[in-house]
């Protein structure tokens, strides 16, 4: 429904969105954006210990935040104009998330689909931006299991 209501839709998807390492992003947070980084930075522990110790992944992508940097700033990222469909009829792929990446539907591209994101640039707005909000001073901030 979504990519048949709009003629220009953004899709960040896995592919673009695990360019970017969560834990990196912390543990700058963590260092450089004062009350507001410490707060990222505890809120989120629960998520990044439950991915990488118990589930075992190596790697944390930064999901929601790769959304709003697109549209912060669309220079961070190389795109690729496509048609985009969910599949809705398939047994295996029914929900599934479908680009025409050679034109072979004749469809009118309405969607830009992040492809590559420039990992050290994009760190960096995160932490700047995080840092310009102020916070007062937060006390002992602990995880809770």
């Amino acid at each position: 429904l979504v990519f048949e209501s709009f003629s220009d839709v953004t899709v960040a998807g896995l592919n673009a969105t695990h360019q970017l390492d969560m834990r990196l992003t912390r543990q700058r947070l963590l260092t450089e954006a004062g009350e507001a980084g410490r707060l990222c930075h505890a809120v989120s522990a629960h998520y990044v210990d439950y991915l990488g110790n118990k589930l075992g992944q190596a790697h944390i992508g930064l999901h929601d935040p790769t959304a709003v940097l697109a549209i912060l700033d669309p220079t961070l990222f190389e795109s690729k104009r496509v048609h985009v469909d969910v599949e809705t009829k398939g047994d295996l792929t029914r929900g599934q998330t479908v680009a025409d990446w050679k034109g072979q539907w004749n469809r009118p591209a309405q969607a830009t689909v992040l492809m590559r994101v420039d990992a050290a640039r994009a760190h960096d707005l995160v932490v700047e931006r995080i840092s310009k909000l102020r916070f007062p001073p937060l006390g002992e901030l602990r995880h809770v299991e």
